[in-house]
């Protein structure tokens, strides 16, 4: 059964849109407003047909970035994008606010109007963005216009660019990523007619500023002249085969920028940078076959992969990896999960946080490093796992995982991350298999037992509780682990707008440990809007 619907009133503060590459204070906010309302170069985007509503041509495939605030700190969010008032997305992004309540800039819909096989698709309509959580909600509309020719006659105090990126045979739009040994092409609209340009393709960096040198890194900057009609960039190759610089991360990032006034300088008021926020593009190679996709992803909220936090700061997931293991873009599920030593194909996910991470991801792009997925609260060991195909458990060769090993799973490190220094020997994790539900449904409630070197504790009995809430109650009090070390229970809602909390408590071989999950029961008002 599938069922949707939108209730509530305008409430974003921040929506970002980006046309090109990927990319405060304490409480509730009174009256939250919309502060910023960007491309990709960071350029304004505005109502260009008189409607009142701001739009963005279907030609420049754009990537929308949308931030929020006004939320609870530290509590789930939920975000659904519909189109013509259908869903397009297969459940709602859900997200955890930081200690402002804020969601940061993060993107929500990629590359509108390119299909899976990278080809051009007709996706003009009406947009609207809705996140909701804690009985407040916010909303943002925009329209994709069919053609470019309405928004080509915008006046803007700085000129506006449409920018696509392309690559293979035939050619198909790069969504952020292109696999090495590629062609690279470039085409875009509205640019000044019959002018020369130079298009470079540069290291890539996210604080670009005024006077920057530019250096070509595919072996030479591209000399093109504009055509006369609507300022059309032609479709021209910029790199006979794309390459990586190494095996690191960031060695596949790339910007391109277009240096309209020819001075080998980039200038913000007449240059295109694709992208300013996030690569313009990633070199991948194939996965290796067979092998864990063993990467960095425990990041801080600037960007820095970490090996070891504190207690209570934020930890972070960040999406880099060299190789091309997503499809063009989807939903997948960020666990962080208690240490193992030795994964294997099929182990369970179940995330120390109570609930994963569910995001939009595609390949490459840095996605999300500036979102919090937990305020790291307890002593451990830790490891991160991007469950690809959101099975709930771990898929070998498939899903990302962080937990100090190589993808031919040698161990060089202790595990993804430790907050300070392991002080138990027993360990015990519990999520909910679906987190947010309405009120009158039900979820698993998973728990498991590993000791604290990763190993599943089977046969254990773990104790379950309601310890806060309205109106919650258990299938069982108890149950046992598997040989795999988990036990679960079901949860029933009979309220709304409530958030129920579990406590999980396990005794074996004399050691204790305990666990909470807590389970939004959504109010009337809030996205509602189940896939069960």
């Amino acid at each position: 059964m599938k069922a949707y619907a939108i209730l509530g009133g305008m409430c974003v503060v921040m929506l970002w849109i980006i046309a090109a590459g990927c990319g405060g204070g304490g409480g509730q906010s009174a009256q939250p407003q919309v502060s910023q309302f960007r491309d990709a170069s960071g350029r304004s985007i505005r109502d260009t047909n008189g409607n009142g509503i701001p739009d963005l041509p279907l030609d420049a495939r754009p990537t929308i970035v949308a931030a929020f605030s006004g939320f609870a700190p530290r509590q789930v969010v939920e975000i659904q994008v519909f189109r013509e008032g259908a869903p397009l997305l297969p459940e709602p992004i859900l997200l955890t606010t930081d200690n402002s309540g804020n969601i940061p800039p993060i993107p929500v819909l990629w590359d509108i109007g390119v299909g899976e096989n990278g080809q051009a698709v007709d996706a003009s309509g009406s947009y609207l963005v809705v996140a909701s959580g804690e009985g407040r909600q916010a909303s943002f509309s925009f329209e994709v216009l069919g053609s470019r020719l309405a928004a080509a006659t915008r006046q803007a105090e700085q000129p506006y660019y449409y920018f696509q990126i392309l690559h293979g045979e035939p050619l198909r739009f790069a969504m952020g990523s292109i696999p090495a040994g590629d062609e690279v092409w470039v085409g875009g609209a509205n640019f000044p007619p019959n002018q020369q340009v130079r298009i470079y393709i540069v290291r890539d960096r996210d604080d670009w500023t005024d006077g920057m040198l530019l250096e070509d890194e595919s072996g030479g900057a591209e000399e093109v002249t504009i055509l006369p009609y609507l300022g059309e960039l032609p479709s021209t190759r910029i790199w006979t085969s794309a390459q990586r610089r190494g095996d690191g991360q960031y060695d596949g990032d790339y910007d391109v920028v277009v240096d309209v006034n020819r001075n080998g300088r980039y200038d913000s008021s007449v240059d295109l940078v694709a992208s300013r926020f996030g690569a313009g593009f990633t070199v991948q190679v194939p996965p290796p076959a067979g092998q864990h996709l063993a990467v960095e992803l425990a990041a801080s909220q600037y960007g820095s992969f970490k090996d070891e936090f504190f207690p209570l700061e934020a930890v972070s997931v960040w999406v880099n990896p060299p190789w091309r293991p997503l499809i063009p873009h989807d939903m997948v599920r960020k666990y962080v999960v208690l240490h193992k030593d030795d994964w294997q194909d099929g182990d369970p996910l179940v995330d120390v946080t109570g609930r994963p991470e569910w995001d939009l991801v595609r390949r490459a792009c840095r996605n999300q490093y500036r979102l919090p997925v937990w305020y790291s609260t307890r002593p451990g060991r830790y490891d991160v796992v991007i469950d690809i195909d959101r099975n709930g458990v771990y898929t070998k060769g498939v899903d990302l995982i962080d937990a100090g090993i190589t993808p031919a799973g040698d161990r060089i490190k202790e595990a993804g991350f430790i907050v300070q220094f392991p002080v138990t020997t027993l360990e015990l994790a519990l999520d909910a298999e679906r987190p947010v539900i309405n009120a009158n449904r039900q979820t698993t409630i998973r728990a498991q037992v590993l000791t604290d070197r990763g190993r599943p504790v089977a046969g254990a009995t773990v104790r379950f509780e309601v310890v806060g809430g309205r109106g919650g109650s258990l299938s069982s009090t108890s149950a046992t682990t598997n040989s795999r070390g988990v036990a679960q229970v079901n949860l029933s809602a009979a309220e709304p707008d409530t958030n129920i909390v579990v406590r999980g408590t396990v005794t074996f071989e004399s050691r204790t440990a305990r666990a909470e999950v807590t389970v939004r029961v959504r109010a009337f008002g809030e996205l509602q809007a189940t896939f069960e």
